[in-house]
């Protein structure tokens, strides 16, 4: 993804949003149920600084489209990452306790679902979670093994469905995806498509 990265000039976000767009894409349309419209991911960010020591809760929220109805794997891209540079613009013009409570606001209709008879009443601005979670930069070890890989797991809600969560660990980028059983089947489908996608981009990147 670094590599893609620089060759495409975006980000490792953008080009890892481009990677899941286009494999939810074939992943939806082999199951005849791509939509017309993008997916649209609701996209965790740290919202502390650097120097900040830490305390009380510092994570912001911003919506992006995956362009899933976009065929072409460059023009995926630059459509996903115009729609993070337009999020994260808006973003930067809130103050910091505006930006949690937003977040907070766009998490709210999941927090009906454990309530009976609530979960379905509104339905929550975005189709899945994709956040990327920074971890070591060195390799870890326990009494001499070496960690290869660190695979993060989440919770999927009622109506969220799917998350997908990149975790960094020295040097590579570990991708998680955690779904419900009955509405996302065979999801290690998805796994494998995100991996051909990545092909896909870098062959159309040159």
């Amino acid at each position: 993804l670094r590599t893609l990265a620089k060759a495409g000039g975006g980000t490792i976000n953008d080009i890892a949003l481009a990677v899941c767009g286009g494999a939810l894409r074939r992943y939806l349309a082999e199951r005849a149920g791509l939509p017309d419209e993008p997916l649209t991911a609701m996209l965790p960010v740290n919202i502390r600084p650097k120097d900040d020591p830490g305390g009380g809760n510092a994570v912001g929220a911003i919506l992006a489209s995956l362009a899933t109805d976009e065929p072409d794997p460059l023009a995926r891209l630059h459509a996903t990452a115009a729609s993070t540079r337009r999020a994260k613009a808006e973003l930067a013009s809130l103050s910091r306790t505006a930006i949690i409570q937003y977040a907070a606001l766009l998490m709210a209709p999941l927090s009906l679902a454990p309530v009976p008879g609530l979960g379905d009443l509104i339905r929550p601005a975005f189709n899945l979670v994709v956040s990327n979670v920074p971890g070591p930069t060195h390799p870890l070890y326990f009494r001499g093994a070496r960690l290869e890989a660190n695979y993060p797991v989440s919770i999927p809600y009622h109506g969220n469905a799917l998350n997908i969560t990149i975790s960094s660990y020295a040097g590579t980028l570990n991708v998680g995806f955690t779904g419900c059983r009955d509405a996302v089947p065979r999801l290690q489908r998805l796994a494998v498509y995100a991996g051909e996608a990545a092909d896909e981009l870098e062959a159309a990147l040159g």
